[in-house]
């Protein structure tokens, strides 16, 4: 088998998308989890929940994120898992996309925690559709169990891929809370 054999390329390709998308789950759960009742009131903001079940989705969307990104490291379960994420980001663009027709593009995404607050924007609901459907893609594809020096090699590659995309991203997500941070008043002045 080659390093250039389109199965293993495919395989390298999921492997790496599941691995970022892993990531970044973990990187979005663990500051909801920090603060929960900021984290409720984000999901208030949305008002698309009745307010009974506002407090039950906040509790349980940070450790679903915290399963999503443990299934998707997992051969055995990384296809069911990247079908469910895809499901996840699709309801994720769908609350922003309401949210924005209804002229809400102001209020916090909740994508990052309090720390790195941002408004909703259009490039959101792109980015996650895309984003979904890229993971759609992926659930047909076997995870990658190196049996060979190659598919060492290839794994090692997704991991890396898997790292630098969720790091880039995270990047950018800071930058475009940046405006956000600006516009909102200070303590004391």
């Amino acid at each position: 088998m080659s390093v250039f054999d389109t199965s293993l390329l495919l395989a390298t390709g999921a492997g790496a998308l599941r691995c970022g998308t892993a990531l970044l789950f973990v990187g979005a759960a663990l500051p909801k989890l920090r603060n929960r009742s900021a984290f409720a009131g984000v999901v208030a903001n949305y008002k698309l929940l009745p307010r009974s079940l506002v407090g039950v989705v906040a509790a349980l969307l940070p450790w679903g994120e915290l399963a999503l990104a443990a299934g998707l490291l997992v051969p055995l379960t990384a296809s069911l898992a990247a079908f469910s994420a895809a499901l996840l980001l699709t309801l994720f663009a769908g609350a922003i996309a309401i949210n924005i027709a209804r002229g809400r593009a102001h209020i916090d995404c909740g994508c990052r925690g309090d720390e790195l607050r941002q408004p909703l924007r259009t490039g959101m609901v792109v980015r996650n559709l895309v984003w979904a459907g890229l993971l759609t893609g992926s659930a047909g594809i076997s995870g990658l169990v190196p049996v060979s020096m190659a598919q060492g090699l290839a794994l090692l590659v997704a991991l890396v891929a898997g790292l630098l995309g969720a790091m880039l991203l995270h990047i950018l997500e800071i930058f475009w809370a940046l405006p956000a941070r600006r516009a909102r008043p200070q303590a004391g002045g």
